[in-house]
């Protein structure tokens, strides 16, 4: 049994992120930091692979949890902000 099992089974159901994705149908942009040291990027995925709502990702490969992104990388953050605004106008 790997070590972070007992934990998950602490968790109320209510907070059970993958659970919560199958059922949410609102759109959101999601925003994934690969070097996140709270939530795994591999525990990420199967979050975005499971939201069943219209999703725009917003990939930031060097990111960690609390990343302030590069400028560089602003457009592409506001290229998913202005989606998801004209996807709730909607």
């Amino acid at each position: 049994m790997a070590f972070s099992h007992p934990i998950a089974l602490a968790i109320p159901p209510d907070l059970n992120s993958i659970s919560n994705a199958h059922k949410t149908k609102v759109p959101a942009l999601i925003i994934s930091a690969k070097k996140d040291e709270i939530v795994p990027a591999k525990l990420q995925q199967r979050v975005i692979q499971a939201y069943s709502g219209p999703k725009r990702l917003v990939y930031l490969p060097e990111a960690g949890h609390n990343y302030f992104p590069f400028p560089s990388q602003n457009q592409e953050l506001e290229r998913g902000i202005e989606w998801l605004m004209d996807t709730i106008k909607k």
